[in-house]
């Protein structure tokens, strides 16, 4: 598959989750629920004091898993893929696909604030909103792209195996202890992205099917619009 139709199709993928954030925040407003998960077992808020101390004391290294070891994992699957004669770049945009869909449908269901909002203190510094994130709090997908990433290439002969799985096993800790996200969020994250990898798999053949129908022209646009997006949330 030629690199520009991939390039496009990621891309298009970055436009997905744009358009969704967006229209989640003006015009899907779902049910707050947050209450229901400060009287869940693993999630009271005794409970998230004691995450909170202990992330305070790791806070550089679960700040780096969190924040730029996280939103550098997708583009270097996707840099690694990009000029493979192999199917993989074509499944990680399915499984991206498929826990986007799933995730995004709980998200128009009902809202989940993170801890740090029910606590008063946020670790990290940063307010989800800042990271385009509209309370995306259940499922996480921190959790769930990790996941996803490290089930993927764990099936192939690359050292890059070896740091998404690491990311997979530090994220749900940092995301944890930062306050991010409750467990709950986190079993959801696991499940979701588990989901994603299996059926990315099946589903990577649409994804080259799209490809092919991508024109020069349709590529110029999809990633001029990619860029413009990108650098109004920069």
């Amino acid at each position: 598959m030629q690199w520009w139709k991939r390039l496009a199709t990621a891309s298009a993928l970055w436009l997905v989750w744009i358009c969704y954030a967006t229209a989640h925040a003006l015009w899907i407003h779902p049910p707050n629920i947050t209450s229901v998960f400060t009287h869940l077992p693993g999630s009271t808020v005794t409970l998230e004091r004691t995450f909170l101390a202990w992330g305070m004391r790791l806070l550089p290294v679960l700040w780096a898993v969190y924040i730029p070891l996280y939103f550098t994992a997708l583009p270097l699957a996707l840099i690694y893929a990009l000029f493979r004669k192999d199917d993989v770049f074509e499944e990680i945009i399915a499984a991206v696909l498929v826990t986007y869909a799933i995730s995004f449908l709980i998200y128009a269901l009902f809202v989940v604030q993170p801890p740090h909002e029910v606590l008063g203190t946020n670790p990290v510094g940063i307010n989800v909103s800042d990271l385009g994130n509209p309370r995306f709090v259940f499922p996480s997908l921190h959790v769930g792209i990790s996941t996803l990433l490290a089930m993927i290439f764990w099936r192939r002969r690359t050292k890059l195996r070896y740091y998404f799985a690491t990311l997979a096993i530090l994220m749900p800790v940092a995301v944890v202890l930062l306050l991010q996200h409750w467990i709950w969020d986190v079993l959801a994250g696991w499940l979701v992205g588990i989901a994603g990898a299996r059926y990315g798999r099946m589903l990577a053949k649409h994804v080259r099917r799209f490809e092919e129908k991508i024109t020069p022209v349709c590529a110029t646009i999809i990633i001029t619009a990619a860029l413009i997006c990108l650098a109004i949330r920069i």
